[in-house]
C-alpha cells in the first residue's frame, strides 16, 4: 500500500488549498462590503473613531461569520466522514484506525475557523481605514476604488491558481484508479469464486488427512451444476497465501539472493484450467497429489529465469533450504503466462516467479478453494457451502468474495483517494467560479455608469457583453497560467502514489485548464447578461 504519511499529507495540502480560496472568496466579499461601507467608515473616523477600533470592528464581524458557519462546517464533516468510513472495506481497515470527528477535531476546526477569519478579515479591514478620510468623504463609496479592485482581482487569479493545482492532482488520482481498474491481471478474474475453510484439530493430524478432505470437497464442488473447474490451495488469487523461498536448479550453480527467490504454491488438480491459463506443456492433476509425484506447473517468468536457453518443461528444482518432504526434486510439466497472483500492486509491475506444485507438498490448515463458473460466480456460493459442509460438517468457512472483489479489494485505497481528492478539486472549482462570478458582478455594479456611457457613445451590447466577460477570462487565464506553474510541485510530491500516469502529464494540465476556462466563461455570463441590460439614459441620471 502507498505511504500513509505522503498521503495524509497530500490530503492536507488539498484542503489547505481549498481553505485558501474559500478564504479569498471571504475577502472579496469583505472588500466589497467595505467598499458599499466606506462613507460610514470614513464618518466613524471624522467623529474620533480610531483606526484601531475601526479595524477591530471589521474583525468581529468577520469573526461572527466564522462562528456562524462552524455548525455547519461541522455538519458537513461529519457527514463526510461517515461516508468515507462507508466507503472502506471493514476487513480491510485496522481495528485501531477510526474515522469520526472527535474533541481534537473539534478543537483544530474551531482553531482554523478563528485563525482564517482573523487572517482573511485583517486585509479588507486594513485596506478600507486607509486612504485620505476627506476624499472619501467627498466621493463616497469610490474612494480608493482602484486599489480595491486590484486586490480583489488579484484574490480570483489566487483562487483560480489554486484551484487548479487542486483539480489537477484530483484528476491524476482519478485516472490512476480508473488505470488501475483495468489492470491486466493475466487472466480473467470474473468467472471465478473463492472461499476458504479450516482444518485444524486431531482428525487432520494424520498425514494427508487435509491433502483427501481437500480432494474430496473439490470433487464435490466440480459436480455442482455451473461448475467448470475447481482447486484447493494454500493460496487464493488475488488475496494471498502460499510460500516460497529459494530455489536452486538442477545442474545450475546454487544462487543467492532475491534473483533466486520464487512463490512456491500448493494445489490440486486444474490449475490452469480453473484459472483460464493456458499451458505449454499440461496442467497438474489429482493423481499426482495422491501419489506425492513431485511436479510443478511453472510460470513464464520462472521460466525465463531459472532455464533462459532451454525449455523449461523436464528441467528440475527444488526448495535450496528445504529438509525433508520439502527438498524433493520437482519436474517442470508446464509452463503458464505470468499473472498477478497477490492483487495490482501499483508499485510493482514486475511478473513474480511462481511455480504450482501438488497439494500433498504444500497442505495447510486454512485452505482456499478457486471454482470456475460458467455464470455469475455469486450464485455458487451457497450450493458451494452445502458441499463443504456435505463433506464435513465442522469445517469453519469464510473469505467468500470472487477474484474480481478481490482484485478491487486490492487496490481500494486509490478509489478512496480519487473520491476524496475528486471532492476536494470539484469544491475549488466551485469556490474559484463562484469568486469569478462575485467580483465581475460587483464590478459590473460599480461600472454601471461608464458602461451606460459607452452605450451612449454608441457601444452596443455585443462589445458589453465582450468588456465583461474578457476581463473574467482575463483574470482566469491569468490564474491559469499561475496554476499550471504551481501544480507540477505538487503533483512531484504526489509521483510514487500514480500509476501509468505522468506527474506532468499534458492531457491532464490541459483538461483541467480548458475546465477552469469554461467554467470561468459560464461565471462570467450572467454579469456580463446584467450589464447588457444597462438603460443608458437611466446610468446617465445616476452620473
Amino acid at each position: 500500500p502507498p505511504d500513509v504519511t505522503t498521503v495524509i499529507w497530500l490530503m492536507m495540502a488539498g484542503v489547505t488549498l481549498v481553505l485558501l480560496i474559500a478564504g479569498s472568496n471571504v475577502a472579496n466579499l469583505l472588500l466589497a462590503r467595505a467598499s458599499v461601507r466606506q462613507r460610514e467608515i470614513s464618518l466613524r473616523a471624522a467623529l474620533g473613531a480610531g483606526r484601531g477600533r475601526i479595524v477591530r470592528q471589521l474583525l468581529a464581524e468577520s469573526l461572527a461569520l466564522s462562528v456562524v458557519s462552524l455548525p455547519l462546517g461541522i455538519l458537513l464533516a461529519e457527514v463526510g466522514t461517515r461516508l468515507i468510513a462507508a466507503d472502506m472495506p471493514p476487513d480491510q481497515v485496522p481495528y485501531y484506525i477510526t474515522w469520526s470527528v472527535d474533541y481534537r477535531s473539534l478543537i483544530y476546526s474551531v482553531a482554523v475557523a478563528l485563525t482564517t477569519a482573523v487572517i482573511f478579515g485583517l486585509a479588507p479591514a486594513l485596506q478600507a481605514t486607509r486612504g485620505n478620510l476627506h476624499d472619501a468623504l467627498k466621493e463616497g463609496t469610490r474612494g480608493n476604488s482602484a486599489r480595491r479592485s486590484l486586490l480583489r482581482s488579484s484574490l480570483v487569479v489566487a483562487q483560480v491558481s489554486l484551484a487548479l493545482v487542486a483539480l489537477v492532482g484530483a484528476l491524476l488520482f482519478v485516472r490512476t484508479f480508473s488505470n488501475l481498474d483495468t489492470y491486466d491481471v493475466g487472466f480473467n478474474p470474473k468467472p471465478l469464486m473463492t472461499m476458504r475453510f479450516y482444518m485444524p484439530g486431531q482428525p487432520y493430524d494424520p498425514p494427508d488427512a487435509r491433502l483427501r478432505r481437500s480432494q474430496d470437497i473439490v470433487s464435490r464442488v466440480e459436480a455442482l451444476p455451473g461448475v467448470s473447474a475447481a482447486f484447493a490451495s494454500n493460496f487464493v488469487p488475488l488475496s494471498g497465501g502460499g510460500g516460497g523461498g529459494r530455489v536452486a536448479i538442477e545442474g545450475e550453480p546454487e544462487v543467492r539472493g532475491p534473483q533466486a527467490q520464487i512463490t512456491l504454491i500448493g494445489a490440486t488438480g486444474h490449475v490452469a484450467r480453473t484459472m483460464g491459463l493456458s499451458v505449454r506443456g499440461r496442467d497438474l492433476t489429482e493423481d499426482e497429489g495422491n501419489s506425492h509425484q513431485a511436479v510443478a506447473l511453472v510460470s513464464q517468468e520462472m521460466a525465463r529465469r531459472f532455464w533462459p536457453n532451454r525449455e523449461a518443461v523436464g528441467g528440475r528444482f527444488r526448495m535450496a533450504d528445504a529438509t525433508g518432504e520439502g527438498a524433493s526434486w520437482f519436474t517442470v510439466v508446464g509452463v503458464v503466462p505470468d499473472a498477478k497472483l497477490y492483487g495490482v500492486d501499483p508499485s510493482n509491475d514486475q511478473p513474480t516467479p511462481a511455480a504450482f506444485v501438488p497439494y500433498a507438498f504444500q497442505q495447510a490448515l486454512n485452505t482456499g478453494i478457486t471454482i470456475r463458473t460458467a455464470g455469475d460466480p455469486t450464485s455458487i456460493s451457497s450450493p458451494v457451502r452445502d458441499a463443504i459442509r456435505a463433506s464435513d460438517a465442522n469445517l469453519p468457512v469464510f473469505n467468500v468474495r470472487s477474484v474480481d472483489q478481490w482484485r478491487q479489494l486490492s487496490y481500494w485505497q486509490y478509489g478512496l483517494y480519487g473520491w476524496i481528492f475528486g471532492t476536494i478539486g470539484v469544491v475549488g472549482l466551485l469556490l474559484a467560479s463562484v469568486g469569478v462570478y462575485g467580483v465581475l458582478s460587483y464590478s459590473v455594479s460599480q461600472r454601471t455608469q461608464e458602461i451606460g456611457v459607452r452605450m451612449a457613445l454608441g457601444a452596443d451590447q455585443r462589445d458589453v457583453l465582450k468588456l465583461v466577460i474578457g476581463y473574467g477570462l482575463l483574470l482566469s487565464g491569468i490564474g491559469v497560467a499561475v496554476g499550471l506553474a504551481l501544480a507540477p510541485l505538487g503533483t512531484m510530491a504526489a509521483r510514487q502514489l500514480l500509476y501509468h500516469v505522468s506527474p506532468f502529464d499534458p492531457v491532464t494540465f490541459a483538461a483541467v485548464a480548458a475546465v477552469l476556462v469554461g467554467v470561468s466563461f459560464l461565471a462570467s455570463w450572467v454579469p456580463a447578461r446584467r450589464a447588457m441590460r444597462v438603460q443608458p439614459m437611466i446610468a446617465l441620471r445616476g452620473e
